[in-house]
C-alpha cells in the first residue's frame, strides 16, 4: 500500500510538472499559451544553441512592419553556424554568414550551396568591411567566450567606421551579454523588443538602430 501511494504521489507530481508549464509558458503575439511540445522544442533549441523556431518565423512575418529597410539591405549573420537561420530568414534578397570555425564553415556551404543568394565568409566578424546598409542577426555568438566585450566593441566601432545604416537584432541566449549601455555607447538606440518563452527559459528579440 505504502508503494502504491509513492507511484500515486509520483504521477500527481508529474502531472502538476506539465500544468506547471502549461501555464508559465507565454507568448504575446498569435496565442497566450504554448502547448508541453513547443515547450519541449524549445528547450532543446536552446540545449543546441539554435535559433529558436519561433523567433524566426515572428520576424518573417513581422520585421518589414517593424523597421523601415528595403531590398538594398544585406542580412549578415554573425555566427552563422552551419548556414540553418541564413536559409529560414527572409527578410533580405542578398544573405552574408560570418563563421570563423572552419570545420562549421564548410558545414554551412554546404548547407547552403544550392542557394545563389547567401554567401558564406570565413573570417572573424571584425575583420568585415559593411559596404551596404545591413542588418545583423546575432544569436548570442559569443557566449562562450569570456572576452565577449572587447570583440563586441571592436565590432561596434567598425559599424561606426563604415558609416552605414546598421539594424542590430540581437537574440538573447542563454545569458545576455550585451547591456542597454553597451549599445548606447555606440550610438545604437533600441526600436522594438518583443518577450517569448518561459520563465525559467525566457528569450527576448532587441532590435537597435544607429
Amino acid at each position: 500500500m505504502q508503494q502504491l501511494k509513492l507511484m500515486l504521489l509520483s504521477l500527481l507530481l508529474i502531472l502538476l510538472c506539465l500544468l506547471l508549464n502549461l501555464l508559465i509558458i507565454k507568448g504575446n503575439t498569435e496565442s497566450s499559451l504554448i502547448g508541453v511540445k513547443n515547450f519541449i522544442l524549445y528547450r532543446n533549441e536552446v540545449a543546441k544553441q539554435e535559433t529558436p523556431s519561433y523567433f524566426i518565423k515572428y520576424l518573417n512575418k513581422n520585421l518589414n512592419r517593424i523597421i523601415n529597410y528595403d531590398n538594398s539591405y544585406e542580412l549578415i549573420d554573425f555566427g552563422c553556424g552551419d548556414g540553418t537561420t541564413l536559409k529560414k530568414l527572409n527578410i533580405c534578397e542578398r544573405k552574408i554568414g560570418i563563421e570563423i570555425d572552419k570545420s562549421i564553415y564548410n558545414l554551412a556551404v554546404n548547407n547552403c550551396k544550392y542557394y545563389a543568394n547567401i554567401e558564406i565568409i570565413n573570417d572573424d566578424i571584425c575583420n568585415y568591411h559593411f559596404k551596404n546598409n545591413s542588418i545583423m542577426f546575432m544569436y548570442e555568438p559569443l557566449w562562450l567566450c569570456k572576452d565577449y566585450l572587447t570583440i563586441y566593441y571592436k565590432l561596434f566601432e567598425n559599424i561606426l567606421k563604415c558609416k552605414k545604416h546598421i539594424y542590430i537584432i540581437y537574440l538573447t541566449g542563454l545569458k545576455k551579454q550585451l547591456q542597454e549601455d553597451d549599445f548606447l555607447k555606440y550610438n545604437f538606440n533600441l526600436k522594438h523588443k518583443h518577450k517569448y518563452g518561459s520563465i525559467l527559459l525566457n528569450r527576448c528579440v532587441y532590435i537597435y538602430s544607429n
